[in-house]
């Protein structure tokens, strides 16, 4: 009987696997994607539009009110005046040179209080139809009529405002009670309130409309001939106290009600700026562009743990299983690709760091102490080399290798340098400890061969440094040596003796 050979499981298949099944993934997410995307467009356009257009109302109705409070607190100063409040030529009897000298005064007063605005009446209205102060033709048309009196254009109001479109002379008025028999009139032409409001619109797409109490346009950004015209009836019913924006098939509008009781409408069209057919069209070069990208992406990531184990597998030999570092045939490896590919001029240092007493030292400890040992050299070290550090890696008996990289033009200042680096290096072992609690204090070495000074290839300079390293064992504490060819010899020879 014969037994069916089981299918060897690679990266490749399993890759292409995930690849396949998040395909169909995505293409199912992105077909329902593509349904909600033109409606999610839709309805975020009309959202901007809407926020839009109430932020553009609510901007003119601020303007309108600034212009309108700068405007009665120029009345208030007319209050304040205890000559025009105790004048009452309706209810009190005066001589005729008291009367006169009066009226004189006060419309001193209230021309003084005019000079240099824009007013166009300035003056105070009494019952009898009299008149004090700066009063123009027009205002004898739109309010100065027999039938006019205080207390029929009030009624139970303490002050209002009121546009008159009569003819070329489109004016609004602010009118406030000084008493049951006498108010305060005063007005602009609507042309002032224009270049307040209007010309500071940044919103040339909109068109601005303001309205009185009674839907009578006074400004608009529109065709002007449209002022002093009502709005037809049926825009103004789209708006109430509860609803103050208005969505239609053509355009959305917002209104917004002043401080002097007129209505700031902004209008925008509703036309959508974006074309159905390349949204569509964009949507699902989008989503096949996603497609692809996120299929290789996921498939990579699914599949990284094994590609790892592949790739730890095929380099193992190269690495040291204690720290993760090259181990002797990693550095060797490295070491000797660099130099043998290295611009002439170019210098490196090999910094071997030993424990002093190690053998004896290290016998004593766990595998885990004696790790974290190591750690915190190699950690020091590159944390002091920066980018100068080219490769690390640890060899036998616990010592911590290093290749920097000190080339200059200069080789005067590249020696200079690795000496200063290598001495502030050493420096940092001073007082090394082996635990957090600093009981036990070691004292470590450092030997340092210079290339291509003292070696030109990997084993010589790994020989070398190993020899400078054993000099530094001689002293207390934390001290370091550069290979000197005279000095380790004299030093091997008297070994020997």
């Amino acid at each position: 009987m014969s037994v069916k050979k089981k299918k060897k499981l690679t990266v490749r298949g399993i890759r292409n696997r995930m690849i396949m099944i998040y395909t169909l993934l995505i293409l199912t997410v992105a077909a329902a994607s593509g349904f909600l995307l033109l409606d999610r467009l839709r309805k975020a356009d009309t959202e901007k539009l809407t926020a839009q257009s109430r932020a553009l109302a609510l901007r003119t109705a601020s303007s309108l009110d600034c212009f309108c409070e700068s405007a009665e607190g120029d009345c208030n100063r007319v209050f304040k005046s205890k000559t025009v409040m105790d004048f009452d030529p309706v209810n009190k009897i005066y001589p005729d040179y008291e009367n006169t000298s009066l009226r004189n005064t006060i419309k001193d007063e209230l021309l003084s209080l005019a000079a240099g605005k824009n007013y166009n009446d300035f003056f105070i209205l009494y019952s009898d139809h009299s008149t004090i102060g700066k009063v123009s033709n027009s205002a004898d048309n739109d309010i100065l009529r027999d039938s006019a009196l205080p207390s029929a254009m009030l009624g139970d109001r303490y002050d209002f405002w009121q546009f008159s479109p009569s003819g070329s002379s489109r004016k609004m008025y602010y009118m406030r009670r000084i008493s049951d028999h006498s108010m305060f009139i005063m007005s602009f032409y609507i042309e002032e309130l224009d270049r307040f409001i209007l010309a500071s619109d940044d919103s040339p797409d909109a068109a601005v409309i303001l309205t009185d109490e009674t839907g009578e346009m006074i400004l608009t950004n529109l065709n002007s001939e449209d002022t002093g015209s009502r709005l037809p009836e049926r825009a103004l019913g789209m708006f109430t106290s509860e609803n103050e924006t208005a969505i239609s098939e053509e355009f959305i509008a917002s209104t917004v009600t002043a401080g002097c009781g007129w209505k700031v409408a902004s209008v925008m069209e509703r036309g959508y700026r974006y074309n159905d057919t390349a949204i569509v069209v964009g949507a699902a070069v989008a989503a096949a562009a996603a497609l692809t990208l996120v299929s290789v992406f996921t498939g990579m990531v699914g599949t990284a743990g094994l590609v790892l184990a592949e790739i730890n597998a095929a380099d193992s030999e190269f690495y040291d299983p204690m720290t993760g570092r090259l181990n002797e045939y990693g550095l060797d490896e490295k070491i000797s690709e660099l130099l043998e590919t290295s611009l002439v001029g170019s210098t490196y240092a090999m910094i071997m760091i030993g424990i002093k007493d190690a053998e004896l030292i290290l016998s004593t400890m766990s595998e885990e102490y004696r790790r974290n040992i190591c750690f915190k050299l190699i950690d020091t070290a590159e944390d002091f080399l920066g980018e100068r550090r080219l490769f690390t890696g640890r060899i036998s008996g616990d010592r911590i290798v290093l290749l920097a990289d000190f080339s200059e033009f200069d080789l005067f200042k590249a020696h200079d340098e690795l000496k200063r680096v290598c001495s502030e290096l050493c420096g940092k072992f001073e007082g090394f400890t082996a635990d957090e609690s600093g009981t036990l204090k070691l004292g470590i070495g450092m030997g340092v061969c210079i290339y291509p000074d003292n070696a030109e290839d990997h084993d010589t300079m790994i020989e070398r440094s190993a020899l400078a390293l054993e000099k530094t064992y001689r002293e207390d504490g934390a001290s370091m040596a550069i290979y000197a060819p005279d000095e380790n010899e004299d030093s091997k020879d008297g070994e020997e003796e």
